[in-house]
């Protein structure tokens, strides 16, 4: 549907549907009654269900792209943008941030669990895979989930000008995992004890950051080290602040704010980020929790 565009409070009632095993129901009809005779009323369902008597179809006068690979189908161009900055922009403020946390650990490979927070496409955990002994990315959407799952699935993804593969990429699967979940109110008894902890304040939705932050006391190891990406009109949040969000939900133990950086990509071009969004400023702080 053209001019089509995902609402905040709905990302995962349309796009799902967007392929070749679901059909779309349109309302609008004068016999409809209920909320199906409203003309913005639409819902997909699956072929194999028979329980409507008929349908009037519209056939669009341009010729319709078949997809015989449901999983491998974006819908959106948010998402196409997502993947192009995650896997083809190595200054993305995204690659940035693994840097910076490899350097945190030393350059070390660690045997200990990392949690992305909001991973969105899943380029973060993947890459910090490589550091750790497990790495979980964990995000809000289907849509977001269904194409990092794809790709730890499979190995590579094609769209368009696009193609992604992972092992010429030197990304293993092996020890990475995603998992659809709210940072904002995530299940503590499935996602714990954690080591490192990363939010991407980019990803996440807007002005959430602090809420976020508060849960994640919930799913920390002893002793762990949380990195979180502040980024200006969407998440801003100064050290100090989220030192003080730590130590709030903390039962006890000292919060260390190791460092605080405006990253470089704060500098280069944006035009490629899916946000309206320009001219942000990345801050990565990284905190560390004492409690011996």
């Amino acid at each position: 549907m053209r001019g089509f565009k995902i609402n905040r409070l709905w990302e995962d009632f349309t796009t799902p549907e967007f392929h070749d095993t679901h059909d779309l129901l349109k309302g609008g009809s004068f016999v409809t009654t209920g909320g199906s005779a409203l003309v913005n009323f639409r819902v997909g369902f699956r072929r194999h269900f028979y329980q409507f008597a008929g349908f009037k179809y519209i056939q669009d006068c341009e010729e319709m792209e078949h997809d015989i690979h449901p999983e491998n189908l974006v819908c959106d161009e948010e998402l196409e943008m997502n993947l192009k900055h995650h896997y083809f922009n190595e200054k993305s403020y995204v690659m940035e941030m693994v840097r910076k946390i490899r350097a945190m650990t030393g350059e070390k490979e660690l045997n200990c669990k990392v949690l992305v927070s909001c991973c969105s496409v899943g380029r973060a955990p993947l890459e910090l895979g490589k550091s750790f002994g497990e790495a979980l990315g964990i995000d809000y959407t289907t849509r977001y989930f269904e194409m990092s799952s794809s790709l730890k699935k499979n190995g590579e993804y094609t769209l368009k000008d696009m193609h992604i593969n992972l092992e010429k990429m030197g990304l293993s699967t092996k020890n990475v995992c995603f998992m659809q979940a709210n940072p904002e109110n995530p299940e503590t008894k499935k996602i714990n004890n954690f080591d490192w902890i990363v939010i991407d304040g980019f990803s996440l939705r807007e002005g959430k950051i602090a809420q976020v932050m508060e849960q994640t006391v919930k799913l920390m190891a002893p002793n762990a080290n949380i990195v979180v990406l502040s980024v200006s009109k969407i998440n801003e949040l100064t050290a100090k602040a989220g030192e003080i969000i730590l130590a709030q939900n903390l039962d006890k133990g000292v919060i260390q704010v190791k460092s605080s950086e405006v990253l470089q990509a704060s500098q280069e071009d944006q035009s490629y980020l899916p946000t309206k969004e320009k001219n942000l400023t990345f801050t990565l702080t990284h905190y560390q929790v004492s409690q011996e």
